[in-house]
């Protein structure tokens, strides 16, 4: 699905902050606003967070936590600069939804588990000693990992790495699934399956 970010700022004193998103901004009766397209949805949302990461480079941990929930509810308030995430309705037409198959791999316990796609996306679950947290993974798995369930660690951190704490959560539940496959693949209908790792198959 073709996505767009439209981002406007109110008045021309925040005109100092705009580059932060890295788009051509034009005069408007509303302020300053601008678009910018991208191919998919999870493309334009993986702009945002490097926005993001860039805005809060300096910055307390936690404006960078709320901002990538904002990111995922399909906006960002940048200071007084808002940009929200938008199906790009004129190029969709009758394009059939993808379909992905997510794999919850579960590690002998209800705390720890791996979300692997079948179009490669990778999100992993684990207590942290406080709570539940997410890791989302940029990189993707290749067809073999896919096949053999064996995934390249040491690759998959030569990405960025987010994450998400789950405050009050001590095992993994349908939420966070949900979450976690939403994430890694916002434009497609997913069918989630899971496995419990055994002595036998591991």
């Amino acid at each position: 699905m073709k996505a767009k970010i439209t981002a406007i700022a109110p008045t021309s004193h925040t005109i100092n902050n705009l580059s932060a998103f890295g788009i051509a901004y034009e005069s408007t009766p509303v302020g300053f606003i601008a678009e910018r397209k991208f191919n998919t949805i999870r493309e334009a949302r993986q702009y945002l967070l490097d926005r993001a990461e860039a805005w809060c480079y300096n910055n307390d941990d936690a404006d960078l936590r709320e901002m990538r929930k904002q990111i995922k509810r399909g906006y960002l308030i940048l200071g007084d600069i808002t940009a929200d995430i938008t199906a790009d309705i004129s190029a969709v037409k009758n394009t059939p939804t993808p379909r992905v198959t997510a794999k919850v791999i579960f590690e002998n316990s209800d705390d720890e588990a791996i979300v692997l796609l079948s179009d490669g996306g990778v999100a992993t679950f684990h207590h942290n000693g406080y709570h539940m947290q997410t890791t989302y993974y940029q990189e993707r798995a290749t067809r073999k990992e896919i096949a053999s369930e064996e995934l390249n660690w040491d690759r998959l951190l030569e990405g960025n790495v987010y994450l998400e704490d789950w405050d009050g959560k001590h095992i993994i539940d349908d939420e966070m699934i949900a979450n976690a496959v939403q994430w890694l693949a916002p434009s497609c209908k997913a069918t989630i399956v899971k496995v419990q790792l055994t002595a036998s198959n591991q």
